[in-house]
């Protein structure tokens, strides 16, 4: 009898058929699917194919042979289709059995396979930065996918076993950043003439309305301020609280507040204070959007702490002394090109002066220096090129071999009426997250952010999204959870049997029916779909296999009456299964970040 899920024990028993008949394989090499012609069984198997062109013997016979000694373990029926396909078929009280180990505590049966533990029971670390949004705006559909994508695989990964750690990398040092703040400067000036929008920006600003914004909330918290040509009286502090990154714009507010006075600056100081005004208010309605999506960092990172802490120059050094910078026509190179790149790459400008290259190198060295086994790295689709020298950085300072690994998150293209929207109602630029939970909730944003692989281009269908129909996908799925929990109702308003959970296999007994045994076939793959979601870094496959779990409920709904009147053996086993499946969708929900509702 059959006591783990079923493809992980067909393996199995394949592996020891097959070291009996003097064909052994490597573990794991074997591959167990579903047929797709229900009438071919459960599961099939192609190894005696497989197993035939490696030792040169005859497929038929060896999964005759195979057949043969599994089928008198009592564990499945083994039927051989054409040249020497095999499909098993498990007897209902395999499925009654892994039913009841579901049903005993249905959280610990989705984790129970752990590959992110080692062999001495060690949690491997890994580090998933995601997002990292520049701070020089609202957050936009692409990164709210990347956000839904991130979390999901962190989540999956921690069902796996993994100790996962969730990162955003803060850009807060560099051009962008001085460019915000120069863009707010000029709608303040703007502001002071009257004007509402500024008659020139600086080169490559920041233009929307939510610059405008800032520039009005800086003339209500900092209402004076005298610019003067040189340096100003109060210069030198506010070098000394940026130079700390100590809250630098609170500070001198306070202290113009405090002496009724204006502060004294120039033009850099002013800048400099409008810069970090400006990126912390953008930070923090990121976090508030974020926080509003249902996801959570374990830490921001500051792009600013490695600058201050010297990351960079170190980093920079320790390339050197592993041979793999030179210097040339006034700046210092990385030798890309004897790593496999068709150029060397610039770490430094003419003065020393850093490039992000070489910030973004000092940065996944740091990751390495914290000890994580793997970091795993979500990028935009504008990123390509860059993934196999950052790949070459990390292991020339030490990485092994594949510890980096970086995901592509595709665009999205929202849709109404089958068109591209491009505007947001709200900002007037672009469609932001806050707008697209606001428009049709988080739930259903993620869910449909999650719905395929990562790499590929995603329409988001706001006209579906918006419905409450079996049509909408994630309304399928809750739907299962909250038509059970009315079953539950209704079994508690009649005095049916079995409303508490059943983990006694005796007590399934009686589902015997093609749709029950569908039903828990679906339900005992959990395990092997969490732990794929998280190995293969797929976490749209738990909105795939969600979905296939509310369809195996539907048809076995709509195909048998749950509460029996008068059978009271029969109505407890399909309470059973029914809770076995809310339980299933309700854990998979979770991964997934979204709602399991009792009502709908």
């Amino acid at each position: 009898m059959l006591l783990a899920p079923a493809p992980e024990a067909i393996r199995g028993l394949l592996e020891s058929a097959l070291r009996e008949i003097e064909l052994p394989v490597e573990p794991g090499a074997i591959v167990v699917e579903r047929p797709k012609n229900p009438a071919h069984g459960h599961y099939a198997s192609n190894v005696a194919l497989v197993e035939a062109k490696r030792s040169g013997r005859s497929p038929r016979e060896i999964a005759d042979r195979v057949a043969d000694r599994i089928v008198r373990t009592g564990a499945a029926r083994v039927d051989v289709a054409g040249p020497g396909f095999l499909n098993f078929t498990l007897p209902a009280e395999t499925y009654h059995r892994l039913l009841a180990r579901l049903l005993a505590d249905p959280a610990a049966f989705l984790r129970s396979h752990a590959p992110g533990r080692d062999a001495a029971g060690r949690a491997r670390r890994v580090l998933v930065e995601f997002v990292s949004a520049n701070p020089t705006g609202p957050l936009n559909v692409v990164s709210a996918r990347a956000a839904a994508v991130g979390d999901t695989l962190a989540r999956a990964l921690e069902a796996a076993g993994f100790e996962a750690s969730r990162e955003f990398y803060v850009n807060d040092h560099g051009n962008q950043a001085d460019l915000l703040g120069a863009s707010v400067a000029a709608f303040l000036e703007a502001r002071a003439a009257g004007l509402e929008r500024p008659e020139s920006l600086p080169e490559e600003g920041y233009g929307g309305a939510y610059v405008g914004e800032l520039a009005a909330e800086v003339a209500t918290l900092l209402p004076a301020v005298a610019r003067e040509d040189g340096a100003g009286p109060d210069d030198a502090e506010i070098d000394a609280l940026y130079a700390a990154g100590s809250d630098l714009f609170a500070r001198a507010e306070r202290r113009a507040r405090e002496r009724g006075a204006p502060l004294s600056v120039s033009r850099r100081a002013l800048l400099l204070l409008l810069r970090e005004f400006a990126l912390e208010r953008i930070l923090a309605g990121q976090r508030d959007d974020l926080a509003a999506f249902g996801v959570r960092f374990d830490r921001w990172f500051r792009e600013s702490e490695l600058h201050r802490k010297g990351a960079p120059s170190a980093t920079l050094g320790a390339l050197r002394e592993r041979g793999h910078v030179y210097d040339a026509d006034g700046a210092t190179w990385f030798r890309t090109t004897a790593l496999g790149d068709d150029q060397d790459r610039v770490l430094a400008k003419t003065g020393g002066v850093p490039t992000y290259f070489l910030a973004d190198i000092a940065y996944h060295n740091d990751k390495l220096a914290r000890g994580y086994d793997t970091a795993i790295d979500l990028w935009g689709p504008d990123h390509h090129g860059h993934v196999p020298r950052m790949r070459w950085a990390s292991e020339a300072l030490g990485a092994p071999s594949g510890w980096l690994e970086v995901l592509i998150v595709q665009q999205v293209n929202l849709l109404r009426d089958g068109a591209v929207v491009k505007m947001s109602k709200r900002r007037g630029e672009f469609v932001t997250l806050r707008d697209l939970i606001e428009e049709v909730g988080a739930d259903v944003s993620r869910w449909f952010f999650l719905m395929r692989r990562c790499e590929s281009h995603l329409d988001f269908d706001l006209d579906l999204a918006r419905k409450q129909s079996d049509e909408n996908p994630v309304y399928y799925v809750q739907y299962a959870h909250a038509r059970i929990a009315g079953l539950f109702l209704h079994a508690r308003e009649t005095g049916a049997p079995a409303a508490a959970p059943a983990a006694d296999a005796a007590h399934l007994a009686p589902l015997v029916e093609p749709e029950a045994i569908e039903l828990m076939r679906v339900l005992q793959e959990a395990p092997a779909v969490v732990s794929a979601a998280a190995l293969e870094r797929e976490p749209h496959r738990l909105t795939v296999y969600l979905t296939e779990v509310a369809t195996a409920f539907h048809g076995f709904y709509h195909r048998h009456q749950i509460v029996v009147p008068g059978d009271a053996r029969v109505t407890g086993a399909r309470l059973a299964l029914c809770r076995a499946t809310q339980a299933v969708i309700r854990e998979g929900l979770g991964l997934l970040g979204v709602s399991a509702p009792d009502r709908m």
